[in-house]
């Protein structure tokens, strides 16, 4: 994957806050938390080459500080079983945050700016557009069924839905892998 360093620094101050913020509330403790997603970052940077080209950077990013977290709480829980310096509700808790992290799915986070973004693109276009756009892609209607019901040709149909795609395709590029994109949107 090919990242330049004004990319990556973009990309990273855009999300810092929210990593540092998700790992705090796992962690508790801001200070290891910022250690812990500027750790990650640096995982990012040193295995960018080895990274397919439509990796989603901070997706992948929350993945490797989810996993530094499971490790930092693991770390904690060993370490305050050994010297039973907790007592067994404190440790429940602890274990709790490890189920949840472990439970936890980086690609949700984006769901909602994913939704967002197709609400948004869908609203710009025209309502025929849209309509048509619906038509195909949600209702399941065919391209000749959507011709006769707006009494346009099937190529005026293809028209329509395409310049949709195109859209989509566009405004999706940061958020989506391309097998995703190609399943939705073909």
């Amino acid at each position: 994957m090919q990242v330049d360093i004004s990319s990556f620094t973009r990309i990273f101050t855009e999300y810092n806050l929210r990593f540092v913020r998700f790992a705090c509330s796992y962690v508790k403790d801001n200070s290891v938390a910022e250690d812990l997603v500027m750790d990650s970052a640096m995982t990012f940077w040193k295995k960018k080459e080895s990274l397919f080209e439509d990796t989603n950077i901070p997706a992948y990013i929350l993945s490797v500080l989810k996993n530094k977290c499971i490790d930092h709480l693991r770390h904690i829980s060993v370490m305050n079983s050994v010297s039973e310096q907790y007592s067994s509700t404190q440790l429940w808790e602890l274990d709790t945050r490890i189920m949840a992290l472990e439970s936890f799915d980086p690609n949700e986070v984006f769901k909602e700016e994913i939704i967002t973004i197709v609400n948004k693109t869908l609203e710009s276009f025209p309502k025929n557009t849209r309509d048509i756009f619906v038509k195909n892609r949600f209702d399941n209607l065919s391209y000749k069924e959507i011709a006769s019901m707006y009494g346009i040709s099937v190529k005026g149909v293809e028209y329509h839905i395409s310049k949709v795609l195109d859209a989509l395709r566009s405004h999706l590029v940061d958020y989506l892998t391309i097998s995703v994109i190609m399943f939705f949107l073909q």
